[in-house]
C-alpha cells in the first residue's frame, strides 16, 4: 500500500517483480515524479501470523541550474535616455541585480521593475540615464542547483 491506499501494480509505472534464488518481492516505480512520495508499506500473511515492513519514499523534484535564455547586452545611451535591462531565463531562480561589485537599489525612482506577464523573464528600467550611470550591470541567478550570469556594459554619454 502507498499512504494508506492499495497500490496499483500495472506493470508499467509500478511493478511487482519476484527473485526466485532469495524467494524477495521488489516493487519498481519507473519515471517516478514527486507524486510517488509517501510512506509505502509491505504486508505478508501466513497461517502463522503477519509481518510489517514500511519505508518512506520522498521523490525530489529534478533541479536543473538556472540558464539565461535572453542576456543582457552593451550599451551606449545618451544622457536622459531610459534604459531597459531585460533577461529571460529557465530553472525558477533568486534574481539579483548588481552594478560594479554593489547590489543594485531598486527604489522605483530612478531604478523600477518592469511588469511582466511570464514568470521567466525580468525587465529593470533605469530613468533618466546620467553620466554616473555609466558602469557594469549584471544579473546574477541562482538556484540550488546553480547559478548564472550576465552582464551588461553601459555608456552614457
Amino acid at each position: 500500500s502507498k499512504d494508506g491506499s492499495d497500490l496499483t501494480i500495472d506493470g508499467e509505472h509500478v511493478e511487482l517483480r519476484k527473485e526466485e534464488a532469495d524467494d524477495s518481492l521488489t516493487v519498481i516505480v519507473h519515471n517516478c515524479t514527486t507524486e510517488d512520495s509517501g510512506t509505502y508499506k509491505c504486508t505478508i500473511t501466513n497461517s502463522e501470523g503477519s509481518e510489517t515492513t514500511k519505508s518512506e519514499v520522498k521523490v525530489k523534484e529534478d533541479v536543473k541550474a538556472p540558464t539565461f535564455t535572453k542576456q543582457l547586452k552593451d550599451m551606449t545611451v545618451t544622457e536622459g535616455e531610459t534604459v531597459e535591462f531585460s533577461v529571460k531565463f529557465s530553472g525558477k531562480p533568486k534574481v539579483k541585480w548588481t552594478k560594479g561589485d554593489a547590489e543594485l537599489k531598486i527604489d522605483s525612482k530612478h531604478f523600477e521593475y518592469k511588469k511582466e506577464e511570464a514568470g521567466d523573464s525580468l525587465t529593470i528600467i533605469l530613468h533618466d540615464a546620467k553620466p554616473e550611470d555609466s558602469g557594469k550591470y549584471s544579473c546574477i541567478i541562482t538556484n540550488s542547483a546553480g547559478s548564472a550570469t550576465t552582464t551588461s556594459n553601459v555608456t552614457v554619454s
